[in-house]
């Protein structure tokens, strides 16, 4: 194990807390390892980057996390974390620690700067709870700056300097997440966590299944929720109910394909609707156009 610069820390393999003093706060760690498993115990917040090679799994709260290189995840401070590579090819990875004095830091100037924000703290928890969520790092503003880690240690003047910066863009990302559960109806925070996991979980289905036909059944078994349970918190959350939302969806799908001049017809089977006239009406409530004038428009 070496220290470059502040906090840098490059491992190489399995044993580097042998000689670690136990600090985890405001550290960078960069990891390239074959098959391993290490336990670490009172963790903090903490990301998790998976740089290249086969993917980096997590074990924590009973969860298996699996995440692939150019993802990363979020994880809230937790008793015990079990960090595995589960193959034998070399695996690169960050792990980024940020202490909970400078997340409150950072929190506290945002509240008073223009940037206004309103945390989701779960019952009894100092720090607020972020969305754990492998995420492919090109699809944010912090996603970028965690890839750019990568790269090795940046150069900033110090240390907390870099920190601040790097939690600023963690705090940002976090507002929207934050804004829908204090949206949910739910008297305890922790179930008003679970409940956005699980509306998450119907949100993805139905991104990942754009082009069939889905009922209002099929989404909510996804998301374990009954169907008066789903509508109400997506309606909450989303501002929208699960059935407008998978429409807008296939109608914004709708567009690249029109754009890419395929026909009306083929468009409107590969999207599931039960023909093109259905397809153009949803198109026309959605656009005001319809589908020949938007591709007309666009073209």
């Amino acid at each position: 194990m070496k220290e470059q610069g502040n906090g840098w820390i490059q491992l190489t393999d399995d044993s580097f807390f042998q000689d670690f003093d136990g600090n985890f706060d405001n550290k960078i760690f960069r990891s390239s390892t074959g098959a391993f498993e290490h336990q670490t115990y009172d963790t903090r917040l903490s990301i998790k980057y998976a740089i290249s090679g086969g993917d980096e799994y997590y074990r924590f709260e009973g969860k298996d996390h699996c995440i692939p290189p150019g993802h990363f995840m979020i994880v809230n401070p937790k008793e015990t974390v079990l960090s595995r590579n589960l193959e034998s090819r070399q695996t690169e990875g960050l792990s980024i620690f940020i202490a909970e004095s400078m997340l409150k830091e950072v929190i506290q100037s945002h509240r008073i700067a223009a940037f206004h924000i309103e945390p989701f703290y779960p019952d009894d928890s100092p720090v607020p709870h972020f969305l754990e969520q492998i995420t492919p790092a090109g699809d944010s503003a912090f996603g970028r700056f965690i890839a750019g880690l990568s790269s090795g240690p940046p150069q900033y003047s110090n240390w907390e300097e870099l920190f601040f910066e790097l939690s600023c863009s963690l705090i940002q990302s976090q507002v929207g997440y934050w804004r829908r559960l204090h949206l949910i109806q739910a008297v305890k925070a922790s179930t008003r966590i679970e409940l956005h996991n699980r509306l998450e979980r119907a949100r993805a289905f139905m991104l990942d299944n754009i082009g069939r036909p889905l009922s209002l059944d099929d989404i909510s078994r996804a998301a374990c929720l009954s169907k008066y349970a789903l509508v109400r918190a997506f309606k909450a959350a989303y501002g929208m109910s699960p059935y407008q939302f998978f429409l807008s969806k296939k109608i914004e799908h709708s567009k690249q394909l029109l754009r890419l001049g395929r026909p009306i017809a083929e468009v409107a089977y590969q999207l599931g609707f039960a023909d093109h006239a259905a397809f153009g009406k949803r198109f026309v409530k959605e656009t005001g156009l319809t589908p020949s004038a938007y591709r007309e428009a666009v073209s």
